[in-house]
């Protein structure tokens, strides 16, 4: 496998630091998750969710929390919550997301994703 066919990606941040993005597949869009063992829910874009095609894109239903940004005080615009399917590699994932404004963040993999599928 190539190194541009892993579906796993770090990444050097500018501290110094690395982050690690996991390439997904929704409805044959590619995408790319940050792995946040910060965030209890899993995230994705609210322009990826609007991306996606009507006949795969779920209802966002209402979601009642507040969400906070990594600072801790940045409160995160919330459209809904909903489950969908994320392909990784060969395998598929049914992931019940936030939708919410990330910036450049297309999703993120927290620790809902985590201890659902039973990875750590």
């Amino acid at each position: 496998m190539a190194c541009s066919d892993r579906p796993i990606v770090v990444r050097n941040v500018h501290d110094g630091g690395q982050c690690i993005y996991v390439k997904c597949l929704m409805d044959g869009q590619p995408s790319k998750w940050l792995v946040d063992t910060g965030s209890s829910v899993n995230l994705l874009n609210t322009t990826v969710y609007s991306s996606l095609c009507s006949t795969v894109k779920p209802i966002l239903q209402p979601c009642g929390v507040d969400l906070l940004a990594a600072d801790g005080k940045t409160k995160l615009d919330v459209s809904g919550q909903a489950k969908l399917t994320v392909q990784m590699g060969e395998d598929e994932y049914d992931v019940s997301v936030v939708a919410a404004d990330l910036g450049d963040l297309d999703g993120i993999l927290g620790m809902a994703f985590i201890l659902d599928w039973s990875l750590l």
